[in-house]
């Protein structure tokens, strides 16, 4: 039965790639985790120049706290991420920041989508005190965000909206290999919670249960040749 020796090879060959693949992602999750929790427990950044030196480093930077103690916000640039919050349609503000000679995106608040249109920026001034955690971006790449599922990453700064239309005049220099999420500007909540998102890892089940099927298919395979005859296990003695 040659066609059926072909179609065991075929899905074995499946199932052995798949168990393989999730080894890869198993590994490459485990090590993600543990680059968050590095961060999570790590003492909070104190400027954004420490933040780029850790990122040049290659430091676990991705949801470590911050603590800007004097920042500045001279432009009304604003715009809008798509979030939900108790499944209703929201937006996350985003402003350019500047601190020591850096500027950075940081999302201050969270609006309702009726309130999106006329939304006014009031936090401009210096001297803003900004508390948040540190969230790495994707890499742009010719003018267009560029996708790096091995880093999870999913989106990133492609254009620079003046407020509503997109506007790509607004000219910002700013650091696009991250951005802060800020949670409060008040001193007073300096000492924010580590922060651990929850980021699942079944991939030690899903590598063993494509393996197991692989092993079930030669079992299978080697019953069905047994019964028939063709399959015979000799005693020498």
């Amino acid at each position: 039965m040659p066609w059926l020796t072909a179609i065991v090879l075929l899905f074995l060959l499946i199932l052995i790639n798949l168990g393989t693949w999730q080894y890869e992602r198993l590994k490459w999750k485990t090590n993600l985790l543990a680059e968050v929790e590095s961060a999570a427990v790590s003492k909070p950044f104190y400027s954004l120049e420490e933040v780029q030196k850790a990122i040049s480093s290659g430091s676990p930077v991705d949801f470590r706290r911050v603590v800007l103690r004097n920042t500045s916000q001279l432009s009304d640039t604003h715009f809008f991420v798509f979030t939900s919050e108790s499944r209703n349609i929201s937006w996350k503000v985003f402003r350019p920041i500047t601190e020591s000679g850096i500027t950075v995106f940081s999302s201050f608040e969270t609006i309702k989508d009726v309130d999106k249109l006329g939304y006014i920026n009031k936090a401009q001034g210096s001297n803003l005190p900004v508390v948040g955690y540190i969230r790495l971006a994707r890499e742009v790449v010719k003018g267009a965000p560029r996708s790096t599922p091995s880093e999870n990453r999913w989106f990133g700064f492609n254009q620079l909206p003046n407020s509503h239309p997109w506007d790509e005049s607004a000219n910002i220099n700013a650091d696009m290999n991250f951005y802060i999420d800020a949670k409060s500007t008040d001193l007073d909540n300096e000492y924010l919670p580590p922060l651990r998102p929850d980021i699942r890892n079944n991939h030690l089940d899903y590598m063993l249960t494509w393996y197991s099927f692989a092993v079930i298919l030669l079992i299978i395979y080697f019953i069905i040749h047994h019964r028939a005859g063709r399959l015979k296990f000799h005693n020498e003695n």
